[in-house]
């Protein structure tokens, strides 16, 4: 694979980057036993029931709790199998082997039977042929492709983005180990993570360069991301919207308003908005009435102690966005923690100190909701439910706010060279604490995070499907190869760039990247405007343009 082809063919880039990433997300699905997962059992439940037809089961004496009819060897995923949650220093050998729990059916409960069935719908089809551990575990494997099929997509809107060389960078940040581990998981809100990256990536190249070709088909990329994020939870169809009206707001107004008179912009807003019509009404008619599962702490307090003690819970939710893996019972290395804290800081400091003004609203806003955004929807309900919040269900607003803050920081300081350099330091970062973060994981439910981790080569340690050493391999090739994949896209957008001045009077092929223009590069890396533009606005006299802009 060459670094032109990217450029020349996006789809390549999309392929890539779906196989690679399908390859990282299923390295978790096997290597974590099931039942380990955020309330898996729940989930599993609920798309297997899902695709029987059931949407929502039947009521149950318990606040948030729903009842289905289902085989038991797809359902009965509590009690025994749930051994190991909460409980860091017991590996997975004390599960029973759920292959032998029969298909007789069984009265399963669910927490989330009143959730939105668009995901469970699209996952939960292995559970018609298959049983047992097989059941689970392709219901895990569909749900990596259905992620990885996203991240497919910021690479493909990545080698379209002339100004946008560091997407990967962007992405390595935002993708923390925990927003990785969901994607292989059987759990909304990964799908939601995803959705909300490409929808983020999509949104600023739709909105930077509407002049791009093939418009219908990055507009009906946008709005798959953006229906399928915004109908993963309750909450999905207000990220995805602060999101979008975050992109929108890095441009002047009038553009706004010339990209929504384009007609695959309007019809996919129609689309758009039907799909999260539908996610919105969902909530309001059959989520919210259903009622949440009530927190085990016993606190219950009014609105205002309640915004006080989430905004003071702000540094915790942070931690769990990188990575608290299982039942809040496998933390990362320190090491860990500390990096992904300093690139997060360094895409917001980048952003606070360079980016211009307008685009500086757009991240302003993100970074704002990413703090307010808990409050919000959690103290209301804190009296009746208390506090339910955890830090990865910020991961849809904080993806966003790290792809649109890096962005706009690099449409400021367009120097490509500088740009390369940071795309290799922090994805080679990244691959590193997702290798460490996978072995951690591995460690703790082969033989407890009391061992070592040389006593999961011993006899009797818990092993996953495999094998440790395929499935170590399967998991390090998409590690790996998402960050060999970035750093030639961005070798790729640069040198296209680079060659803009001696092409500048040829035709232009339908399938170059579409945020190149003709500008010519100043010896910096910036550019100088076209003859006859305002360079402040990059707008020619009398009319709009849509030249990138921050």
């Amino acid at each position: 694979m060459t670094a032109s082809l990217l450029v020349r063919r996006p789809s390549v880039a999309f392929l890539a980057g779906w196989l690679f990433a399908a390859l990282l997300f299923a390295g978790w699905s096997l290597a974590t036993p099931i039942s380990s997962a955020p309330d898996e059992p729940s989930h599993v439940v609920k798309a297997a029931a899902t695709v029987r037809g059931d949407l929502t089961g039947g009521p149950t004496d318990a606040t948030g709790i729903e009842a289905f009819t289902l085989p038991r060897d797809v359902s009965d995923l509590g009690g025994a199998m749930a051994c190991t949650a909460a409980q860091p220093t017991v590996p997975a050998t004390c599960q029973p082997d759920l292959d032998s729990f029969g298909d007789d059916e069984f009265a399963a409960t669910s927490g989330v039977g009143s959730y939105n069935p668009l995901y469970y719908a699209l996952v939960g089809w292995p559970s018609l042929f298959l049983g047992g551990d097989a059941a689970v575990i392709g219901m895990r494997l569909v749900s990596a492709l259905v992620n990885a099929f996203f991240v497919g997509v910021v690479a493909w809107a990545a080698a379209q983005m002339r100004r946008g060389s560091a997407v990967a960078a962007w992405s390595a940040v935002a993708l923390t180990p925990m927003a990785t581990y969901l994607g292989g998981m059987v759990n909304p809100n990964g799908v939601e993570v995803t959705g909300c990256l490409a929808l983020a990536a999509m949104a600023w190249l739709i909105v930077h360069d509407p002049d791009g070709p093939r418009l219908g088909v990055r507009a009906g990329a946008l709005v798959v991301a953006g229906v399928v994020a915004g109908n993963a939870r309750s909450a999905s169809p207000l990220f995805v919207l602060l999101i979008v009206v975050a992109v929108l707001l890095t441009v002047p107004v009038r553009d706004v308003g010339d990209l929504l008179r384009r007609r695959p912009v309007w019809l996919a807003a129609a689309v758009a908005a039907v799909g999260l019509g539908a996610a919105a009404a969902w909530t309001v008619l059959v989520a919210a009435p259903a009622g949440f599962i009530p927190s085990s702490d016993p606190a219950r307090d009014t609105l205002l102690p309640a915004v006080l003690h989430t905004l003071a819970a702000t540094e915790n939710y942070g931690t769990e966005m990188i990575g608290v893996l299982g039942w809040f019972d496998t933390g990362l290395p320190q090491p860990v923690y500390y990096g992904w804290t300093a690139g997060v800081g360094l895409v917001v400091a980048g952003a606070l100190g360079f980016a211009r003004r307008r685009a500086l609203v757009g991240a302003g806003l993100l970074m704002v909701a990413l703090l307010l955004v808990p409050s919000v929807l959690q103290a209301p309900s804190a009296a009746a439910f208390g506090y339910i919040w955890q830090g990865r269900y910020s991961l849809p607003v904080f993806v966003g706010m790290v792809i649109v803050a890096g962005l706009a920081w690099q449409h400021a300081r367009p120097s490509h060279e500088r740009w390369l350099r940071l795309v290799v330091v922090v994805v080679s970062a990244a691959t590193v604490g997702q290798v460490a973060s996978f072995a951690t994981a591995y460690r703790r439910y082969s033989v407890g995070v009391s061992r070592p981790f040389r006593d999961v080569l011993e006899p009797g340690s818990w092993q996953a499907p495999g094998g440790l050493v395929a499935v170590a391999l399967v998991f390090v090739v998409g590690a790996v190869g998402l960050g060999v994949l970035g750093v030639l896209v961005t070798r790729a957008v640069e040198a296209a760039a680079a060659e803009i001045p001696s092409r500048a009077d040829a035709p232009a092929s339908a399938d170059a990247p579409s945020s190149v223009d003709a500008s010519p590069v100043r010896a910096d890396g910036g550019e100088e405007p076209a003859a006859g533009t305002d360079p402040a606005l990059d707008v020619a006299p009398g009319r709009a343009t849509h030249a990138p802009r921050a």
